[in-house]
């Protein structure tokens, strides 16, 4: 376990082994504990947004989408980043659920997103029990509906791959109603199947590293300089 000061945030970085023992708890846990895999997109938006840094500092469980965010904040260990660079906590953990028969439900923005998701998730782990499917639009506003469509089914696992402004608001008023064990979150961006690279995708991904790297290093400067003034 190693705690992180990410641009103001305080997160904490746990093992895989770590993670695998918590995530698994989760499972028997009796309320709705969240499990969000961090973007660098992610990153930025809540470096400057006050609301989206404190969804992200109260998720119960944060995992990484891709190793260059965790060498940024500050993890230096070889087998940290190749966990990350190579899924294994995301593999491992739909092992256990494929494994033990657990409830799926996936979410997503669209069809097609929930399509390809579904796909991929399969590529992953082609025995997972996935139960149902709800595509949440981009317009919609009654999220009490969602919250009753899945408690209806009432799934263990929630998985949902969107649009991260909309997985906050979701996840933020409406997770405690859920019936569910866990919710997986991922943002829309994360590519869970190296075989389908979508370029626009990849572009994406690049040019908000590069603005999570300037507001990275504008705050470390801005640290060092308080830092130099307090002390002097």
């Amino acid at each position: 376990m190693q705690k992180i000061d990410l641009l103001g945030m305080s997160l904490t970085d746990y093992t895989l082994k770590e993670a695998q023992g918590i995530a698994e708890r989760y499972l028997r846990g009796g309320a709705c504990n969240s499990i969000v895999f961090l973007s660098a997109k992610m990153l930025v938006g809540a470096g400057i947004n006050r609301m989206q840094k404190q969804w992200l500092e109260d998720v119960d469980l944060i995992a990484w989408s891709d190793a260059e965010i965790l060498k940024k904040a500050g993890v230096t260990s070889k087998a940290r980043i190749h966990d990350v660079e190579n899924r294994e906590f995301l593999k491992s953990y739909l092992k256990t659920l494929a494994k033990s028969g657990q409830t799926i439900y996936l979410s997503s923005d669209s069809e097609s997103e929930l399509e390809q998701f579904r796909q991929d998730l399969f590529h992953l782990r082609g025995d997972l029990r996935i139960i149902g499917e709800m595509v949440v639009e981009e317009d919609v506003t009654d999220y009490d509906a969602v919250v009753n469509a899945l408690n209806i089914v009432a799934p263990k696992v929630i998985i949902s791959k969107m649009a991260y402004d909309r997985l906050e608001v979701m996840m933020t008023n409406y997770r405690k109603y859920l019936n569910a064990e866990v919710w997986i979150a991922m943002n829309d961006q994360m590519n869970l199947n190296e075989e389908r690279r979508n370029l626009l995708r990849v572009l994406a991904d690049r040019w908000y590293h590069m603005l999570l790297y300037k507001h990275v290093e504008e705050y470390e400067q801005k640290k060092e300089n308080e830092n130099v003034k307090s002390s002097s």
